[in-house]
């Protein structure tokens, strides 16, 4: 899986959690058969930020990880 196929999946999984994605900048990053998604809110306030999981073997969500 590629990056940009994780962010799509981080989103897709985030939005259906209600997040609105629009208001956020997904970065991807693979560690250890996993993808990080991060998402930074693009108004700089505290907490305004969350992570989420996706297994790169098969594409699943594991966790979705509010700021705080």
């Amino acid at each position: 899986m590629t990056g940009d196929e994780a962010i799509k999946i981080a989103r897709d999984y985030a939005t259906r959690h209600g997040y609105d994605v629009e208001r956020y900048e997904p970065v991807a990053k693979r560690d250890d058969g996993e993808w990080h998604v991060f998402f930074r809110g693009k108004d700089l306030l505290p907490g305004n930020f969350f992570s989420v999981y996706v297994d790169d073997a098969s594409g699943t969500v594991r966790e979705l990880v509010p700021g705080k």
